[in-house]
């Protein structure tokens, strides 16, 4: 996958993924209990559009390597960023943004 996360689980609408100690669960739109939506759901590509979600993570150097090596869409290179968080930006094909993001160290440390 392009932020280096591995299948975990995996049945006909469900995957959970990890990455170290970061998980993500996921459920398909194909799922009998989408029925009653089902309809109602933009279509394909237009889905997150608008819907940033963002992934507190370490070692973000080597997450973004990932990213560039697997030819992930990044919209944003990674930078630190005046809210004191060192980030990037990536597409999905359905338009979700997804930010994976890291505390400084000296953040880090002040923070717990």
């Amino acid at each position: 996958m392009v932020l280096g996360f591995h299948v975990i689980r995996q049945d006909e609408h469900f995957a959970g993924l990890r990455r170290g100690e970061t998980s993500i669960l996921l459920g398909t739109d194909a799922s009998p209990y989408w029925e009653p939506e089902r309809s109602r759901l933009p279509q394909r590509g237009l889905r997150g559009v608008g819907v940033e979600i963002v992934l507190i993570v370490e070692n973000i150097e080597s997450l973004y390597r990932t990213a560039v090596e697997s030819g992930a869409d990044i919209v944003r290179p990674m930078a630190t960023w005046p809210w004191n968080l060192k980030q990037f930006w990536v597409r999905h094909p359905d338009g979700y943004l997804l930010r994976p993001a890291e505390r400084p160290m000296q953040a880090k440390r002040s923070s717990g």
